[in-house]
């Protein structure tokens, strides 16, 4: 999203607190702290909602002719939306062993599709992948509640703790 030149009128219009900035970076964690470091809180805020925008973008394009050779290739699923009144809260995390540390995000969207609200989170002092899916999760019924959202379905793409969200047992 960042290197792509039909994304550069985004990143480098007129206005653009990031219009000087290099388009090669090491990895997408290194560009989200170099963001996180040099800008206002806010501005990484709405960064993160064009790069939500440019990727749903993106993956909602119609991939129904695909080019030769692509054929066996698994099809991303689509974003449903939930059935009104409810909302649905889609939560992921991103987890750096290495400097064990996690990017989170959540995006809240209406029976429409609309965004009702975003929230993006990095957080130190990690142990795991489940760790950060789970504070992610956390992270996505905190919003919601702070909110007053109180029909909300939580979609998140870590099997293991939507499986133990949605379990009725209690764990030790």
């Amino acid at each position: 999203m960042w290197e792509c030149p039909a994304a550069t009128d985004v990143w480098g219009g007129k206005n653009s607190l990031l219009i000087k900035w290099k388009r090669q970076f090491f990895d997408f964690h290194f560009l989200w702290n170099e963001m996180r470091l040099k800008l206002s809180k806010e501005i990484v805020e709405l960064v993160s909602i064009m790069f939500y925008q440019i990727w749903f973008k993106e993956n909602n394009k119609d991939r129904s002719t695909c080019a030769e050779g692509t054929q066996g290739i698994t099809p991303i699923p689509r974003w449903e939306p939930p059935a009104w009144p409810y909302l649905k809260a889609n939560f992921d995390a991103a987890f750096d062993k290495e400097k064990v540390s996690m990017g989170g995000g959540v995006v809240i969207k209406d029976s429409d599709g609309s965004v009702q609200e975003v929230l993006t989170t990095y957080k130190d002092h990690i142990s795991s992948t489940f760790q950060a899916e789970s504070i992610a999760l956390l992270g996505a019924m905190e919003l919601c509640s702070e909110l007053g959202f109180n029909q909300v379905c939580f979609e998140g793409d870590a099997k293991t703790i939507v499986n133990a969200a949605n379990s009725k047992s209690v764990d030790n």
